[in-house]
Order: structure tokens, then sequence, then C-alpha cells
């Protein structure tokens, strides 16, 4: 039995744990031990209603769970765990979690995202984490990193190496493949309809209008982009503290810029199927799904040297390009190379290359390196 606790179901974790237990790939339990919270950059709750259901076994902790970390181990102790993975050693609550389980042998592994380059290491504050985490991890039987930067933080910090399970962000590519190309076979009608040319090229971003995701960068290239193409339009998807920079900014690019707002996930296909590009320019994200989701659309990526995901996912001149984080001038140079090397290839090939970009990066790998730990336990 492997028993992975997390704060809230996500859209990315959700569909793989569907998809485990109706394929009976291996015995799983899900503990949930927060309720889902309000977003404080958008103002709102995550709308991730694609979700339709939760077939595989799972439970919210109660509120005096939350309180007792003994309660919570007593109950996982029923299922008879060979593997705990927890997310994260924040909050306190999965800390003490993971202490209880050791305290009663069983094998406890920590998944976590943090990069070295995403974390405040030096100094005085720097030493002291250090020497805390290195510690901390010392007490877990396995990491169970989302990428191979986040298991380079773990030995970085680390004194004592432990065995290495990827357990990616990961998400559910043969949905976003489908409802794209549905979008994309009636591409020029849905242009149409935002008023745009039927030949329009299309840069999407998708994200949070925060300094930490950075969408003005990306206007200002857009800006400098679209004086020299004119056939560019720029979809700005998104919400947070910013809006009123954001649509100050875009107001003298008058109709070559739309701003759908916040939207929900069975909505997010739409735009990735209308996209000739996805432009995801954050500055300080460990991660970035939504360059998974991009390429799971068959849509190349343009990312900042700041987004995690670009670094392990990108294949530079072949699915995207990368680009100096914050910096106007290298994402306008990145978006000239791109359309450059796009041209020479043929769009349905392009496609292709996005798909298998992610082939290292499916919910079947994952499912495999769950055996694995599993067997070896």
């Amino acid at each position: 039995m492997l028993v992975i606790v997390q704060d809230v179901p996500t859209q990315f974790d959700v569909p793989l744990y569907n998809k485990i237990a109706r394929e009976g790939a291996l015995p799983i339990n899900i503990v949930y031990t927060h309720a889902a919270s309000t977003d404080v950059e958008i103002g709102q709750s995550p709308r991730w209603d694609h979700i339709k259901e939760h077939a595989y076994p799972h439970r919210f902790l109660t509120e005096s769970e939350r309180r007792d970390a003994r309660e919570v181990v007593r109950a996982i102790m029923q299922d008879n765990p060979q593997h705990v993975v927890i997310s994260g050693y924040w909050p306190k609550l999965h800390r003490d979690i993971m202490r209880q389980l050791k305290a009663q042998n069983v094998s406890v592994g920590l998944r976590s995202d943090n990069t070295i380059q995403h974390s405040r290491l030096s100094g005085l504050r720097g030493v002291v984490k250090r020497q805390y985490l290195s510690r901390l991890l010392a007490k877990y039987d396995a990491w169970h990193p989302v990428g191979h930067q986040a298991a380079d933080y773990l030995a970085h910090v680390s004194s004592q190496p432990r065995p290495v399970h990827l357990f990616p962000y990961n998400i559910d590519r043969d949905w976003f493949r489908h409802h794209a190309g549905q979008i994309r076979a009636e591409r020029e009608a849905h242009l149409s309809q935002l008023g745009w040319p039927t030949d329009s090229y299309v840069v999407l971003g998708i994200m949070k209008w925060s300094a930490r995701e950075d969408p003005i960068t990306l206007i200002h290239a857009f800006e400098r982009y679209q004086q020299l193409h004119a056939r560019a339009r720029l979809v700005l998807v998104g919400d947070g503290p910013l809006r009123d920079k954001v649509k100050t900014e875009v107001q003298r690019l008058h109709k070559t810029v739309t701003t759908p707002g916040y939207v929900s996930y069975s909505g997010l296909p739409f735009w990735y199927g209308l996209a000739d590009v996805f432009v995801h320019p954050a500055p300080g994200e460990p991660w970035g799904v939504s360059v998974s989701e991009a390429l799971a659309s068959g849509v190349p990526v343009i990312a900042s040297t700041g987004v995690g995901a670009a670094q392990e996912q990108i294949t530079p001149t072949m699915t995207g390009e990368i680009f100096a984080q914050c910096d106007v001038e290298s994402l306008f140079q990145a978006l000239q190379r791109w359309q450059s090397s796009a041209k020479a290839v043929d769009a349905t090939e392009l496609r292709e290359r996005c798909f298998s970009g992610l082939d290292s990066w499916c919910y079947e790998q994952t499912i495999q390196m769950f055996q694995r730990v599993l067997s070896h336990v």
C-alpha cells in the first residue's frame, strides 16, 4: 500500500490517482490535510472544474486530526502502508506526521519542488537553514523531487543522500491534446469571433498578474514584436494584484490584445488551441505546470530562465526557446528566433515534437516509479 499525504487535490495529481485506481496499478490511499483555500494573488480558490471524479481511495482530515498528527497516523496505519510519500515539510503537521510514522518504523519519502536557484541559501540565515534541513532530510527514507533540479537541491542541502524517485507535477496529456485539438480544428472561426484575422500569429500567456509571474515583460516584448509582425496577436489570460497596471499597459496595443481574465481549468484548452506559441515569463517559478500544459496541447513554449520546467522540458529550437528572466530584449529576440525556427517545420511535425517532449514526464512513468518504490521497501 502506498499512502500519499498532500494538502489539497490538484489539477495534475487527481487524474493520476484516478488512472491508478481505474487500472488497478497499485494500492493507494490519499490523505488531504487541508481544505481548499483562497489564492491570495487572484482573490479566489482555483477552479479546477475539469476534475469530475475522485475514484481513488482518499480522505480529508477533520479539524481535530489537523491538530493532532497522532490521530492522522493511527488512521494511516490501518492501511498497513509499505511507504508513505509526504508532500513538503510545510506545514508543521506534515513534519509531525513524518516523525510519528518513523517512530513506528514506516518507510517515509519526501516530495519536494525546491530548487537551488529559487532558494536563499547564502548568508547567516542560509547557513542556519541548511543545517536545519540537513538534519530534517536525514529522517526520510527516500526523496521524491518533482524534477532533476529539485533532486539537486535535496542533494545539496542534505548530508546524507537518499534514494531518488521522481514524482513530477505531470498533467493529463491526453485531455489537453484532445480538447486543444478540437479547438484548433475550428481555429479560423474562433479567431474571427475575436475580431482577428484568420491568419493571426497568436502569442499566449497564462499567468497570475503578479511580479512573481511578470506579465509586464511579456507585454513590452510583444509590443516590439507586433510592430514588426502585423499579424501578431496576444492573449493574456489571468488576474492578480497587477491588474490595473496590466490593463493600462495593454491599452496602447488596442485590438491586438485580448484579456479574458481568470479562466477555469476546463477553459484552458480553448486558448492553447488558438495559440502558435506560449510564453511563460515568470522569474521565480520553481516548476511551472503550464509549460507541460502547452506542450501537451501541441504548442511550443518560450520560457524564462526563472521557470524550472523550462530547463527540463524545452529543447531550444525544437520545442521552444529560453530567455533571460525580466529581460524584454531577450524575450523579443526569443520570439524572433522561434518564428524563424518554426517556419522551417511543418505544423503537424512541430506539434508531434511538443507531444513527444513530455514522453519522460507522464503518468505512466510516475506509476512505474511508485511500483519500484513498493518493490524495494
